[in-house]
């Protein structure tokens, strides 16, 4: 059926029919709505709005608009938006989603949307993700691709790829029966992510020029631990447990000793890292005697914990990780990372 249009007046627009259109209940599984605005000094402005759903299956949108003018000056310019929205369950497993927001330029949310909220939304984002599991053997893989750009002055910033894999913490030798070990109780994990990142930065920016600086980052992360819990003197509880970091990316920094500089170098290099941690824990119990009506006691628990943590200085020239120089005249020290510039990996 038809649906009910608002009336508003404007000096540079005039009479104004706001969502005069069409709505079609095709099916259970999909409907529509076509609309338009009237503006009786500059013309029309299309909407096309489509939904659909199967259950357990998959479910989105997909939203357009169009203008063959520019509804602010009048003057005949193209001028639409896109905005898609899908997610599917491909098996119990395994799921895919989409969205994304797309304009003609960089004005349109502001010239022609008359709600405030979508009139002052300056950053616009797009993804898309693909998830799948291994519920066997604990892994899971996630594919990731992800976008925003800022529409107020040019800038945007794409992730593609951004992979993540991980092995959720089960036990280092599994226990097939008989008498449980001390070293059935170890348990290690895996997470591993790789990310390629692009930037789009507005460097100057005046009245008469705008300079972009185009950057790209790439890394791989590996994250991996090794816990133990263990019972000792029958009460308390004993957890050590050991963290390791790697970074692997394919530029670092380095000292030019001719303009005394810090200069980034293309090479692959690594940087390694690690921690430590122990944890104490018992648990005690009591109960109070109490007559107050139908109660008889209070029963009380704690749980006291004690922790240790240790994570070595990587700043000290022993790692190799950073070094000091000096200038020509010997008066200013320098100490910066020698291995990689961890971007955001």
């Amino acid at each position: 059926g038809f649906t009910m249009p608002t009336f508003e007046q404007s000096e540079t627009r005039g009479r104004t029919l706001r969502n005069l259109g069409y709505y079609f209940g095709v099916s259970d599984y999909w409907d529509a709505l076509l609309s338009a605005d009237f503006f009786e000094k500059r013309g029309l402005l299309y909407r096309g709005k489509l939904r659909y759903k199967k259950r357990y299956n998959f479910h989105g949108d997909l939203r357009a608009e169009y203008s063959p003018r520019d509804l602010s000056s009048g003057e005949k310019r193209d001028r639409w938006s896109l905005k898609v929205n899908h997610y599917q369950t491909i098996s119990p497993d395994q799921n895919f989603s989409v969205s994304g927001s797309f304009f003609s330029d960089r004005q349109y949310g502001s010239d022609l949307y008359a709600n405030i909220e979508d009139r002052v939304r300056q950053k616009i984002n797009s993804s898309a993700r693909y998830q799948i599991r291994w519920p066997e053997s604990r892994n899971s893989l996630n594919v990731n691709a992800n976008s925003w750009q800022d529409l107020t002055n040019g800038e945007y910033n794409i992730k593609l790829p951004d992979v993540s894999f991980s092995h959720s913490s089960r036990q280092l030798f599994p226990f097939a029966g008989g008498s449980k070990k001390w070293y059935h109780s170890i348990n290690y994990s895996y997470n591993s992510r790789l990310l390629n990142e692009i930037n789009h930065d507005l460097v100057v920016d005046t009245d008469t020029l705008q300079v972009y600086e185009d950057t790209e980052r790439r890394g791989i992360e590996h994250r991996a631990s090794i816990s133990a819990s263990q019972k000792i003197f029958k009460y308390f509880s004993l957890s050590p447990s050991i963290n390791y970091n790697e970074i692997w990316v394919d530029r670092t920094q380095a000292w030019n000793a001719t303009s005394q500089e810090l200069e980034e170098v293309e090479t692959l290099a690594a940087r390694r890292t690690f921690s430590t941690s122990l944890s104490a824990r018992t648990t005690v119990y009591g109960v109070f005697p109490a007559r107050i009506g139908a109660l008889r006691s209070i029963r009380h628990k704690m749980d006291p914990t004690i922790a240790l943590n240790y994570r070595p200085d990587f700043s000290d020239r022993f790692w190799g990780y950073y070094e000091t120089y000096e200038d020509t005249l010997g008066a200013v020290s320098y100490t910066h990372l020698t291995l990689p510039t961890i971007y955001s990996v």
